[in-house]
């Protein structure tokens, strides 16, 4: 999964298979605008499953079963 900054946040999600050299819409987008620049995301493709930090919350997200979903807050 990546990530980028297109000048405004975003639900966008999308794989990237970097040996077709292909980028493809995930089955479910984020589960609110999200501020993705410099965001550390982290996926295991073969399990289908992905995580990522909104800087603007500090909410861990989720992709598991083809959704994003909000997982934990990183204040506490």
């Amino acid at each position: 999964m990546i990530g980028g900054y297109t000048g405004k946040h975003t639900v966008d999600s999308f794989y990237i298979n970097v040996e077709r050299k292909t980028l493809t819409k995930t089955d479910g987008q984020l589960p609110m605008p999200t501020f993705p620049f410099a965001v550390p995301s982290l996926s295991d493709v073969s399990r289908n499953l992905g995580f990522t930090v909104d800087w603007c919350t500090f909410k861990l997200l989720k992709y598991d079963k083809k959704q994003w979903v909000e997982f934990e807050s990183l204040r506490k």
